[in-house]
């Protein structure tokens, strides 16, 4: 009897080593699954940081850029204007000593026009 007591034991000891070691089999598992799930959405949530620095770094630079095209095109503008400004002078001081010529001659031909019209 104590020989089966003692089978009996083993048994129930090796039973219980074996649910043991069932249960650390899951758990380990469970952990590994959590763990690489945690690990997967870490992984995400770094992404989408270095995403959205990206495109917020991205946008700076746009910005930046564009503001000197601004600025640039805004000098150029000006740069045209005071050319623009420079000829019209010029045109207008060339133009006031050939105006009177031109209407003394334009009047000239009109004269001529009405003294042979009325002849």
């Amino acid at each position: 009897m104590k020989q089966d007591e003692a089978k009996n034991e083993a048994l129930d000891a090796l039973k219980k080593i074996k649910k043991a070691e069932r249960n650390a089999r899951t758990l380990l598992k469970k952990a590994k699954e959590e763990t690489s799930l945690k690990i997967i959405q870490d992984a995400r949530d770094d992404a989408k940081k270095i995403k959205e620095q990206f495109i917020k770094d991205a946008r700076n630079k746009a910005k930046t850029i564009r503001e000197e095209v601004t600025k640039k095109a805004e000098r150029d503008a000006s740069k045209i204007r005071e050319e623009t400004r420079k000829k019209i002078e010029n045109l207008r001081k060339n133009s006031e000593g050939i105006l009177p010529e031109a209407v003394d001659k334009v009047s000239k031909e009109i004269k001529s026009f009405l003294k042979r019209g009325a002849r």
